[in-house]
């Protein structure tokens, strides 16, 4: 009881003090060491994270703060109080092995092995020694040359569409009365399985599949599956990581064939400091449509963003921002040829290590030109604007268990009343992660 009584009254009297402390006013770090000894590891990572902003580059607030976020599965966090800490204690062995751990865990395998190599230049304790062997054995087993790593997720979505046919598509002159957009609830079942070889630290090889089935319950729509087959192969230096992956995708409308896509993309991306990354994109696909074959043509999508922590280190909330440009080559369209500019934002905020929340906005602009298209009866000066809205949650628990209920909302405009509508979804969706096989 005593205990508890002593526990509650540090916790209100740091989350009290958190607002108005000095550098030089550090909350008793040895009653925080107390409760980080006495497995009350989860409340010192709460208490301490506050804190950073006023306490970041203080030596025993780092290496305290940095064992707590690694004691919570937040290696990022604590890289970045361990990188601070190898800076003001330059001769501390056991700052740079926790800075090996932290990386290890950000599967940062080469940047681990160089702190760990540091430490044994400097003729660590036994101790130290026969810790290094063991993290270098773990890093061995990450990236020795016979890896295989498959991963397997089941996930199983249930919702309400207002508008399930996206769009009439029908000019309104041929149905006087107007058109009515086709409500329905709806089921989504996605299986996904990938393999991973590594042969060594820098490159791993990959396959995989995605099958999705989705099903609308009204009587106005058709059952649909896709299945994707991918493969590929990553390269990773200490801040790149650039990737090949090469796509096809089938897809069935009702069980008869629907498109046929095969996709070529390249992705890469650079990691500026602990809080950002560049991205980059660009794709090449050609897709057949069995119904439509005049829509039948190559699309092009090129692009680039941002990825990090906006406020540093201060709340675990994490922003991506991409923008990209589309075109196409479809020579029989009657529509003609489109090209558009799309953008994204995407942020996300990290209660904790069960709960997730998110926000999405996305928009995508279309134009259609007739300008030297081949097909002569071509006569299309239409423009389409789509936005999408979209916020959420994802819920873990039981480790292998996520719960993620999701709202989205699209408004299509358009010069071309036919094209115009609007669409709101709500779905909830249960996924299953299998445990990882590895070899």
């Amino acid at each position: 009881m005593g205990k508890k009584i002593k526990t509650g009254l540090l916790t209100l009297l740091i989350l009290g003090a958190s607002a108005a402390v000095t550098a030089e006013n550090l909350p008793d770090i040895n009653e925080l060491r107390d409760l980080y000894t006495s497995n009350q590891r989860a409340q010192v990572y709460e208490l301490m994270k506050p804190l950073e902003a006023e306490f970041a580059g203080q030596a025993a607030y780092d290496r305290l703060f940095a064992q707590a976020a690694l004691s919570q599965s937040r290696p990022d966090e604590a890289t970045w109080a361990l990188e601070r800490l190898v800076l003001v204690e330059p001769r501390s062995l056991s700052a740079k092995y926790l800075l090996a751990e932290a990386y290890f865990q950000l599967e940062r395998y080469s940047s681990a092995q160089r702190q760990l190599d540091i430490i044994k230049e400097r003729q660590p304790t036994e101790s130290m020694s026969n810790r290094v062997a063991r993290l270098e054995q773990r890093i061995q087993q990450r990236t020795q040359p016979t890896h295989l790593k498959l991963t397997t997720r089941v996930e199983l979505a249930l919702g309400y569409d207002s508008n399930v046919t996206s769009s009439p598509g029908t000019p309104l002159d041929a149905v006087p009365e107007g058109y009515e957009e086709d409500d329905s609830v709806f089921s989504i079942l996605t299986l996904r399985q990938r393999l991973t070889y590594t042969p060594i630290d820098s490159i791993s090889l990959f396959a995989g599949y995605r099958f999705r089935d989705t099903r609308p319950y009204s009587e106005s729509e058709f059952i649909r599956q896709n299945l994707a087959l991918n493969f590929g192969a990553a390269y990773r230096a200490d801040r790149w990581r650039v990737s090949l992956e090469p796509t096809y995708a089938k897809g069935w409308k009702d069980g008869e064939g629907e498109f046929d896509e095969k996709r070529l993309a390249v992705n890469g991306r650079y990691t500026l400091d602990n809080n950002s990354q560049v991205l980059g994109f660009l794709s090449r696909s050609q897709i057949e449509y069995d119904q439509t074959p005049a829509n039948d043509g190559d699309f092009n999508l090129i692009g680039g963003g941002w990825a990090g922590h906006p406020l540093g280190a201060q709340l675990p909330l994490l922003l991506v921002a991409t923008g990209n440009y589309l075109f196409t080559d479809q020579p029989d369209s009657p529509v003609g040829e489109f090209s558009g500019f799309g953008t994204s934002v995407n942020a996300s905020y990290r209660l904790n290590a069960q709960q997730n929340y998110f926000v999405r906005f996305s928009s995508s602009f279309r134009s259609y030109d007739c300008d030297g298209h081949p097909v002569t009866s071509c006569d299309s000066q239409r423009e389409d604007l789509q936005l999408r809205y979209s916020l959420g949650a994802q819920f873990r628990f039981a480790s292998s268990w996520r719960v993620e209920p999701r709202l989205t909302y699209i408004d299509q405009q358009s010069n071309s009343d036919p094209y115009e509508y609007q669409r709101l979804i709500t779905q909830v969706s249960l996924r299953y992660d299998f445990d990882t096989w590895t070899r």
